[in-house]
Parts: structure tokens; sequence; C-alpha cells
């Protein structure tokens, strides 16, 4: 390479408030897809000025917030980079202006401009490559970001007043009046009233921000299961197939929504008055149907998060012999984890798992039906093994202290009930993912429940080889289905939750007692007594010891787990 080569780094966010801050679950898809949009114009003007993309794939569908590049010969790197972010910049604004226009909104209130101009935060870096020694640019232009970020200038913005309901920041500038009619208090006079548009797009009382405005409009014609959508997924084909569903369906025209299919949402506040008699006229026919064709309605499903353990040093070729190629590497890398994006999101979709919301290759975040919940972590994690580590590994063995470095990632998943606040819920599986890189010590899941009560429980666990510990898990839950009654759980609780010491752990003194104990305990609450059930007990007994040693002996989070198969099993018969 001549000193006329560069490398070039390209960021854009703020990336977690851009896409956490939502209400609704197309709130969540609009940011994660617009970051990528964005991202995907900063590449096509970089690629028409002869410059090459290493990571991430430009022919993935999903980017993340950056990217990496490469260029030759350019003589004003300056321009270029300024020609990018202009790029970018006004693709924000055209977004914001068909936002506008999809929301039928013709009058731009004042400080809608200043709140889109000053949203997006853009850096990028030109590194030049000294002869031959792309690695050591590389490490240079990662540390200079770091740098860079580390002093990011900002614009002081004086604003006062409401603000808005789905990023709780920045001014609210749209609204729609609730049914008494009377303006919002604390509202700026110069906000807008969005009028004649679908109450499931924006809500009665409801007020937005230029950027909530945006993500809720700008992909208007796109649509995106709500939380009881996600939660009813499992019945949808044996729904459809109902004549009693499809008139009850229709009723509502363009304000259908899944909720709709839980009794306690026909209310005064949900639906007209000069429909709800006959909407709950036509629930009750519905309601005979459900219970003729045992078909169920879940209430609770799953959000999944999962992220490359140790991506940064995977990428920058801290595990790679010296010797060969970091910038071949990256490619091939870049190429493997678009291959396992595309992949992620057919598995969800196409085995009807649920939805995904954003699937990058090393990182996925995706709606998940409690039914299937167990079926596509296995899937997903046995698919990055093959389809990812094994297949980089087979051209480029990682390496650390002379002992193989698999790349794996660690996921965190939130079960929620369908009305339990979005943010909340995204929150909770970002934390469980951090508990899992942490406590788990990467290569692991962490599993939160939120009760509609308010208790919660949770735990960290290793994946284990072929992802043994979450069909342990799904084994447990489809025992207590069938075989078992769950009061073994309660009991086991009650008579060790005293006899842990300072870290959890059962005491070495009594953990002999603590397996005869548990055996017993099971075989008390089979619902069999014949030799075959007999065999179930024990069966059950070996899974749930090896899950017990896994936890490292931690009987908090093993009792836990045992919680959480509990409720999954309730939540799901």
């Amino acid at each position: 390479m001549s000193s006329s080569t560069y490398i070039f780094l390209f960021t854009i966010g703020p990336v977690q408030s851009f896409i956490a801050q939502a209400r609704k679950t197309a709130d969540f898809y609009a940011g994660s897809r617009m970051l990528s949009d964005l991202v995907d114009t900063a590449i096509k003007v970089f690629q028409t000025h002869t410059g090459k993309v290493i990571f991430p794939n430009p022919e993935n569908k999903a980017k993340p917030n950056r990217f990496l590049g490469i260029i030759e010969n350019h003589t004003d790197l300056r321009k270029l980079g300024q020609d990018i972010e202009h790029a970018v910049r006004e693709k924000f604004r055209i977004m914001a202006e068909k936002a506008l226009e999809n929301a039928k909104i013709t009058q731009k209130p004042a400080g809608f401009d200043g709140q889109i101009e000053n949203q997006l935060e853009i850096f990028w870096l030109f590194e030049p490559v000294e002869g031959d020694n792309f690695r050591q640019a590389y490490q240079n232009i990662e540390k200079n970001m770091g740098g860079i970020k580390n002093v990011r200038p900002f614009k002081q913005i004086f604003e006062r007043g409401r603000k808005c309901s789905v990023d709780g920041e920045k001014n609210a500038l749209f609204y729609r009046k609730k049914e008494n009619r009377q303006f919002p208090a604390h509202l700026n006079r110069d906000a807008v009233e969005v009028q004649n548009i679908s109450d499931v797009l924006f809500a009665k009382g409801e007020a937005l921000s230029a950027v909530s405005l945006v993500k809720r409009f700008y992909y208007r014609d796109i649509s995106f299961p709500s939380t009881a959508g996600i939660a009813t997924l499992n019945a949808a084909q044996q729904l459809n197939e109902l004549p009693e569903f499809n008139t009850y369906k229709s009723l509502f025209g363009g304000e259908w929504d899944e909720r709709f299919l839980y009794e306690e949402n026909l209310t005064e506040k949900e639906i007209p008055q000069d429909k709800l008699n006959e909407a709950k006229k036509q629930y009750a026919e519905l309601s005979k149907a459900l219970s003729k064709n045992n078909i169920k309605l879940y209430k609770y499903y799953a959000l999944l998060v999962f992220d490359g353990d140790r991506m940064g040093k995977i990428l920058s070729g801290a595990y790679l012999d010296t010797s060969r190629n970091l910038q071949e590497y990256q490619k091939h890398l870049s190429q493997l984890l678009g291959n396992y994006a595309k992949r992620a999101t057919d598995i969800v979709k196409s085995a009807g798992y649920g939805q995904a919301i954003y699937a990058g290759g090393d990182d996925f975040v995706g709606f998940i039906n409690l039914e299937h919940l167990f079926e596509a972590l296995k899937t997903l994690r046995k698919s990055f093994e093959t389809e990812v580590n094994q297949a980089l590994q087979k051209q480029y063995p990682l390496v650390e202290d002379n002992r193989p470095v698999n790349f794996t990632f660690s996921a965190g998943v939130c079960i929620a009930h369908y009305k339990t606040p979005l943010g909340v819920v995204i929150k909770t599986a970002k934390k469980m993912e951090d508990k899992a890189k942490n406590e788990g010590n990467r290569n692991a899941l962490g599993i939160a429940v939120l009760k509609r009560s308010g208790e919660q429980h949770e735990t960290v666990l290793k994946w284990e080889k072929d992802t043994g510990n979450i069909t342990r898990m799904q084994e447990i839950t489809q025992a207590l289905q069938n075989d078992f009654s769950d009061t073994w759980i309660k009991n086991t609780e009650q008579e060790f939750a005293l006899m842990t010491d300072q870290n959890n752990e059962i005491q070495s003194n009594i953990l002999e007692i603590f397996k005869y104990e548990l055996k017993r305990l099971l075989g008390r609450s089979s619902l069999g007594c014949n030799k075959n059930d007999k065999n179930k007990v024990n069966n059950l007994y070996d899974e749930l010891y090896l899950l017990f040693c896994s936890l490292g002996y931690d009987f908090e989070k093993f009792i836990q787990m045992l919680h959480i198969c509990q409720f999954i099993n309730r939540k799901t018969k």
C-alpha cells in the first residue's frame, strides 16, 4: 500500500437512546432501521468516490451504526468526509419532510428543524496506511476515534414545556387531544394538532417531538406487529381460519390491533361507543370458537437481544496470527456475519418464532413468541456456532496464549406482559445481556421475567455445549406441563433457602442431603406411580443437577431459573 492509501471510519449516533426510546414496537423497529438506512447512505457516497467498504458487508440489509473502509489516491479527503456527513444529514432531513407528509401535517411548528438538525452525532476520521502496515493504521484509527468521541461537541438547546411521550427529553411539537377536547397542559402553544389519523399510529393524548414523529411516520407503509401481536403469534394461523375472528376483526377496519383479542380492552376508552356493543357481541362468538377449537391466546412475549463477545478484539485481529492479512480477515468476517444476519432474520420469521427488529450479524434484536422461546434460542445459537465461529476458525484460527479462542455471543431475554411499557422491557433485556457478559463471563444467557404483579425473576447461565442448558430448561418446562406438579419448586426453596453460604451456594456439608431431598420432592410431585414414571423422576433429577452444577452451585440462580420455567409453563398451557 502506498502513502496515498487511507482507511476511513464513520460512526453515527446516538444509538441506544435513538432506538430504545419507544412506546410501540413500530417505534423500536423504525429507530433501528432509520440508523441503518442513514449508514447505508454514507456507504454509497463513499463507494461513489472509489472507496471500498471493509466492514460491515455493504450487501447487508441491516447495518450497524458505523462502517470501516479503505480508499486510495483521493485528492481531498476532508471534502469527502464533509460530503458524506452532508449526505447523511440531508437524508435525515428528507426523512423528516416525508414523515410530515405521511402524517398529513402541512404546518411545521417552531423548533421542528432545530430538533432534526441537532439529533445526529456524526464522527468520521481518515488514517494513513504507512507501507503495508494496515494493522497499525487500524489500531490508530480506533484509538483516535475514541479520543474524538470523548470530547464530543454539543449545542445547548433551550426548551421548556411538556416533553415528548416517547423520548421524554425533547419538547413535544405534535399532539392529539383526548376525548374531552381540551388543549393538553404545559404544551407549547406552537404545537400542531394532528387530526384524521389512526389511533394505532398516534394515540389520543399522545404528544411527540420532531424526531419521534419521524420514527412513527416515515415507515408508515410498513406494518410491524404490536406486543399483543407477538404474544398471540402462536395462534395466528388458527385465528385466520376462523370465520368468527375475521368477522370480529372487520369491525375495527384500519384500527385493528391484536390487543382487541383480550376482553379487558373492550372498553369505551379503546373503542368508540357506537361500535362497543357490537364488538362485545362479536367477541362473545369469537370466545366460543376459541374454546371449541382449543386456541390459546397468551399475554406474555419475549424480547431477545444478543451481542458478539469481545467483538472489538475479534475485529481488530487481536487473536489472529500477525502474519495473516488483517484486511482480508476483516472482509471474511464481514461476509460471514452478513450471511448470518440474513439467516437469523429468516430463522425467526419463517419458523414463526417472532419478528426481528435488527440483525447485524454480531448483534440481534427481536421479539419472540413465548411458546417458541427455547427453540428460537437454540436455533440462533447453534447457527452462529456453525455459520460464523466454525467457518471463521476454519480459515482464520483464533488463538490466545496457545489456546483456541471461540467467537461466541451473550444474550439477554426479557419476558413481559404485552401491556408492560416497552421502554422497561428494552432496558431489562439489555441489562440481562450485560449480566450475561459480566456475571456469566460471556458466552452466556441472562433471562428475566417481569410479572404483571410487579414481581421479577432473573438468572444467568452458560449456553453449554450444543445449548445444553437451554434444552434442560425446555425439558423442565415440558415436565411441569405433563408429568409433575410444581410444588417441588416451592418446597425446595423453603427447605434450603437458609442453608446457603455468603455466595448463595449450598454448603458443602449438606450437598448430599440436598441431592437426596431434591429427588425425593420430585418423586412426591410426580403425577404417576409406575416404573416409567420413576424413570422420568430420575431423568429430570439428572437434568436438574447438571443445571445446578453449571450454575456454580448457586442456589439463588438455580431457584430463579426454576421459577422462570414454572412461569413459562403456566403462561403457555
